[in-house]
């Protein structure tokens, strides 16, 4: 699922506060929804992110930190509340790479941060589905490290999965870290032994990945693309509507 909570700031700024009947979040959480009926009657998982919420960001992680200075109630009212809402029903939680120093008190991306991941996703959010990295080659988080000690940061901070998704070369240097930190690590290798568990027993479970076809079928993908555009129109035609609504009002 592509941007739960990354679309409450830009909505937020469309809807004027005397036309709002649900909060921003609520909205957000329930396009998030509409999104994630269609994605499971297509036969795809849905994955909520950016958690925490990069709807401010004012750099682009995929090259570089970006620092998101808002206070904690301000998020868990705002940025987090779609997450929140959606807690139960995502299958799937990709953290992303921004640092947010009012909240953690470090230059850490949230990718990394066990502040984010176990004590506030897991704890005080009570998530309990797979929580993933976003990708460990962008920018934002190499400036925190190698991509295996990236890695090992992450599963050490909660993640079930970390994503390494273009270089071969990459890929094998992060597995290779895992392996030696749990090697030398018991607790670590307690850390990884968890997330594998989690990782299978969702496997086991999950009805799309064993109604998910061998190979590729490119009538099916462009199926799901003409799907995901209507979509999106309907986000446009319903904002703007309410646009429409609101200078009609204030006219």
């Amino acid at each position: 699922m592509t941007g739960s909570s990354d679309s409450w700031a830009r909505l937020r700024r469309q809807l004027p506060s005397s036309t709002r009947v649900t909060s921003p979040g609520e909205q957000v959480a329930e396009y998030g929804r509409l999104f994630l009926e269609g994605l499971c009657k297509s036969g795809a998982l849905g994955c909520g992110k950016h958690f925490p919420g990069l709807g401010e960001a004012t750099l682009d992680t995929h090259n570089e930190l970006t620092s998101i200075e808002k206070p904690f109630s301000d998020m868990w009212q705002q940025d987090i509340a779609p997450f929140r809402i959606l807690c139960g029903e995502l299958p799937l939680m990709m953290v992303g790479h921004a640092n947010y120093p009012t909240v953690t008190k470090d230059k850490l991306p949230a990718s990394i941060s066990p502040v984010w991941i176990t004590e506030i996703l897991r704890n005080k959010i009570g998530y309990r589905g797979l929580i993933v990295s976003d990708d460990m080659e962008m920018g934002a988080v190499l400036a925190a490290g190698s991509v295996g000690e990236i890695a090992v940061a992450a599963v050490r901070a909660g993640a079930n999965i970390v994503l390494v998704c273009r270089k071969e070369e990459m890929v094998r240097q992060a597995w290779e870290a895992l392996l030696q930190e749990a090697e030398h690590d018991s607790v670590f290798a307690g850390h990884v032994a968890e997330a594998a568990h989690q990782v299978l027993a969702f496997k086991n479970q999950a009805r799309e990945l064993k109604e998910f076809p061998s190979q590729f079928s490119r009538a099916a993908v462009e199926k799901q693309r003409q799907e995901m555009g209507k979509f999106v129109a309907q986000l446009e035609q319903e904002q703007q509507r309410k646009s429409s609504e609101a200078a009609g009002q204030d006219c």
